[in-house]
């Protein structure tokens, strides 16, 4: 494999890991704050979640946009922020 062969390689690799680490932490903005910072789930939710979860998707209806696009962050930034409760990480990432 020459040089050439690697670089393009590791370039795909990180683009994949860099799409599947957005696919991820997107998919997660309509979980609750609550149950992001469990380490256990519970695998059905709660009804407070699915209150917040609705309250997500009614939002996304009624203006028409992706959840979280008033604000410049990013998925993964809210996901830290909300999951350690250390708020300072939101915009860092």
């Amino acid at each position: 494999m020459s040089f050439l062969d690697t670089l393009i390689v590791l370039f795909y690799l990180l683009t994949y890991m860099a799409i599947v680490a957005v696919v991820v932490y997107t998919g997660k903005l309509w979980t609750s704050p609550e149950i992001l910072r469990e380490n256990f789930p519970p695998p059905r939710g709660t009804q407070r979640g699915d209150v917040y979860s609705f309250s997500v998707i009614a939002f996304e209806i009624m203006m028409r946009s992706e959840p979280y696009s008033f604000d410049h962050m990013t998925a993964r930034g809210l996901f830290v922020g909300l999951r350690y409760e250390d708020y300072t990480t939101i915009l860092v990432y």
